[in-house]
């Protein structure tokens, strides 16, 4: 196999229609019309679900199950499954801890901001008790 082969980019539609074509007899059936977003098939782990894929015409019938895997594939399975989930538990503790970082500086920035501005300069009380210009002018008493 060539690995220099370029893959082509799939082309994504907002509506399609899905086929099923059997590759026994040729059968080539539009199963629906307008699809909006994709299928997904769930497929349980059990003993009692299968999906089977059935030609219209020549009724060749295709199936999918599950068996259950043995002991080694479990145990192995098992291990995979928990190294990923203490995984996701540090990623998803250490964007908390991020996140809890980032409100806690900006907490502290709005406080910081309100004690500035809760503070008066000497500069805003100079004068405040000079003749501003406005009002009637107080004449002095004579005897």
């Amino acid at each position: 196999m060539d690995t220099n082969v370029a893959k082509k980019e799939p082309k994504y539609f907002d509506f399609g229609d899905v086929f099923f074509e059997c590759n026994r007899c040729g059968n080539y059936q539009r199963l629906g019309k307008g699809i909006h977003g994709g299928m997904q098939f769930v497929l349980p782990t059990s003993d009692s679900h299968e999906w089977r894929l059935v030609c219209g015409k020549c009724e060749n019938m295709m199936r999918i199950f599950f068996k259950e895997s043995d002991e080694e594939t479990k145990v192995q399975a098992r291990e995979e499954l928990r190294v990923k989930e203490e995984e996701q538990r540090k990623k998803a503790e250490e964007e908390a801890l991020e996140k809890a970082k980032i409100e806690s500086e900006k907490e502290s920035k709005k406080k910081n901001k309100k004690k500035r501005s809760a503070k008066r300069s000497p500069k805003d009380n100079a004068g405040s008790d000079q003749f501003d210009g406005e009002g009637d002018a107080i004449t002095p008493l004579t005897d």
